[in-house]
């Protein structure tokens, strides 16, 4: 059973930094960071829009890093706003493509210490 306080969207505070729930259970929550001026990119970072941006109270240069972790719902606190449905969708969207990016990367084999 979900926790009844956050929900998916909502943004919480972590150790030192903003987090985007992506998955939630009665005792563990799924998170991606946000990441203010990441430098460098990452392929799994998903731009906010202006009006996502506002709701997430950063920038617009801000990015969330589409590789979820989970933690104990117990050790996140609630920032008290949410992103939008569509910021979620593009999020899970980027989530599921890096996933199977991953998964062919292990299937062949592929690594940098193998490409020097």
């Amino acid at each position: 059973m979900p926790s009844p306080a956050l929900t998916v969207g909502d943004v919480v505070w972590w150790k030192n930094g903003r987090y985007l729930v992506v998955s939630l259970t009665h005792y563990s929550v799924a998170i991606c960071p946000i990441v203010l001026c990441p430098v460098p990119s990452h392929r799994a970072d998903v731009k906010p829009s202006w009006f996502d941006a506002i709701n997430l109270r950063v920038d617009c240069e801000a990015a969330i890093r589409c590789v979820p972790f989970g933690v104990p719902v117990r050790f996140v606190e609630p920032a008290g706003y949410q992103a939008t449905g569509e910021l979620v969708a593009r999020v899970r969207l980027a989530i599921g493509r890096e996933v199977s990016a991953r998964q062919l990367e292990e299937a062949h084999g592929f690594s940098l210490l193998q490409a020097m």
